[in-house]
């Protein structure tokens, strides 16, 4: 049983929790950090998560990704819960308030582990082509970043792209307030809206479309969508950055009934995906023409 802070496995996620959110290099340093200290070797494109509670790390081992490292507090050990049958070996036991100082969590629920998901590049991320690509614009809050990651799974999104100034998608929160959709989607961050029309262009040798989920646009429920497409969406409080907003050839507006001015943004991301991929339901292939899929003249409107 560890019972001291020093434990090498614990500075392994210690050093992994500090990494957390931060540049690629420092993250990078500490999945080396990490392997050393655990004695394991980590795919050098790997992204190390740290998970907590029985949950999440359900949907790691659902999703077939290694766990370089797991701990529990005895209490946990000596329940009945079923994932501790699913592990090849027993999680390494440590003194319960240990784990508590190590976790996010108000209650982490006695399991801990180090995930090592994949790490994607653009290029690899486009490669089985694409229809819906969800960009998020300085969403500071990683509980927001984790829920709209929730919708982007549910709605099909085949790629979701984190600009600069938004929380990271690894942060414990995201990672809780996603339900597991962290971990079974292609994600990929601190990339500029221009720096990506950039990259899409050099792949698939022409422009996406753009549209911005911002008041003052035109209905999401009317507007023609084109595909592949990049929906932008931004935070509550300040909407799209100008650079964001410009780069934008349609603004998406949800409309509403009485005195209410906004929505939250995973609820309004949700109205817009779900509207758009009711009636835009294809993929576009590289190398393939752009699709335009725009189906308002074959829809029953019940709104």
């Amino acid at each position: 049983m560890i019972v001291s802070p020093q434990n090498q496995r614990l500075k392994a996620l210690r050093a992994l929790i500090s990494g957390r959110g931060q540049g690629q290099a420092t993250r990078k340093a500490a999945t080396l950090l990490v392997a050393d200290l655990v004695r394991t070797e980590i795919a050098a494109d790997a992204s190390l998560l740290v998970l907590e509670g029985p949950n999440l790390i359900e949907a790691a081992l659902d999703a077939g990704l290694p766990m370089p490292l797991v701990v529990s507090t005895e209490r946990f050990l000596a329940s009945d819960h079923l994932v501790l049958d699913r592990f090849a070996t027993a999680p390494l036991a440590v003194e319960e308030s240990l784990l508590d100082a190590l976790a996010d969590a108000d209650s982490p629920r006695g399991l801990v582990a180090i995930v090592a998901a994949p790490e994607w590049t653009l290029a690899s991320a486009l490669e089985d082509g694409w229809s819906t690509l969800l960009y998020l614009d300085r969403l500071r809050d990683p509980r927001n970043v984790g829920a709209v990651l929730r919708v982007a799974e549910a709605t099909g999104v085949d790629l979701v792209v984190l600009g600069p100034g938004t929380a990271s998608w690894r942060h414990p929160r995201a990672l809780r307030a996603s339900a597991g959709s962290a971990l079974r989607l292609t994600i990929l961050d601190g990339i500029g809206s221009e720096e990506l029309t950039h990259q899409i262009e050099a792949i698939l040798g022409e422009t996406p479309h753009w549209y911005g989920l911002q008041a003052g646009g035109r209905s999401v429920f009317d507007v023609p969508v084109a595909s592949p497409r990049v929906l932008a969406v931004g935070s509550e409080a300040h909407g799209l950055s100008s650079e964001v907003a410009g780069r934008c050839t349609s603004s998406l507006a949800i409309p509403m009934e009485g005195d209410i001015e906004s929505l939250n943004v995973a609820t309004a991301a949700a109205v817009a995906l779900f509207e758009i991929q009711r009636r835009s339901p294809l993929t576009y292939a590289i190398g393939g023409p752009a699709l335009t899929t725009d189906r308002t003249s074959d829809r029953t409107d019940n709104r």
